[in-house]
């Protein structure tokens, strides 16, 4: 799994990106991951993606948060987005996304895409 988010306003700018991946309530963490996307140079594509190392199993039926917190500039937002989207992907299978507001900024939408893949 990975999160898709905006790239430095500035170019050469530096942005410190942590992710978390912690059961619905926020009391047990499943997975964390910290990067660094160096000197963003333009680029025709907007979005940067950090992806949880190793890739982190996410059961069926159950929810997760996901958070992340980005640091070193400022990027590129959108000024709203949907609060849910709803996947067909398949067979009987449904994935759903519920965003809610973050603890600042909330609202901006800082994550245009997540990536997943279903086992």
């Amino acid at each position: 799994m990975s999160l898709g988010v905006f790239k430095a306003v500035e170019k050469d700018t530096n942005l410190s990106i942590s992710l978390r991946i912690q059961d619905y309530d926020m009391e047990r963490i499943y997975a964390e991951q910290d990067s660094t996307v160096e000197n963003w140079e333009g680029g025709e594509k907007d979005v940067v993606h950090v992806k949880f190392l190793p890739p982190v199993r996410i059961e069926q039926d159950k929810w997760y948060t996901i958070s992340y917190r980005i640091q070193g500039g400022e990027t590129f937002y959108k000024t709203e987005g949907p609060a849910k989207i709803t996947l067909d992907c398949g067979v009987d299978q449904k994935v759903t996304f519920v965003f809610k507001d973050a603890k600042f900024d909330s609202d901006l939408d800082q994550v245009p895409e997540i990536c997943f893949r279903l086992l």
